[in-house]
């Protein structure tokens, strides 16, 4: 299985009593495609909340090449 790191764009719609308009959150980070273990991990962690409701997401995968810019994101090696 051939497994690339690809930067994924995220924006999560949440519902809660606090805010009629509801809550937007944007995220972008660097994943593993094709599980997409972090977006797997967000999408489980936001959907535990008793007081907010996940109710949408969309997310863009982004290839990374040799002509990607990653300078701005946090990279750990493990």
């Amino acid at each position: 299985m051939i497994r690339d790191a690809v930067i994924i764009d995220v924006e999560f719609k949440m519902e809660s009593d606090y805010s009629e308009y509801g809550h937007f959150i944007c995220l972008r980070f660097v994943d593993e495609s094709p599980s997409l273990i972090k977006l797997s991990s967000f999408i489980r962690e936001l959907s535990q909340f008793d007081d907010v409701k996940l109710v949408d997401y969309n997310y863009e995968i982004v290839p990374i090449t040799e002509n990607t810019d990653i300078k701005d994101f946090e990279i750990v090696k493990h």
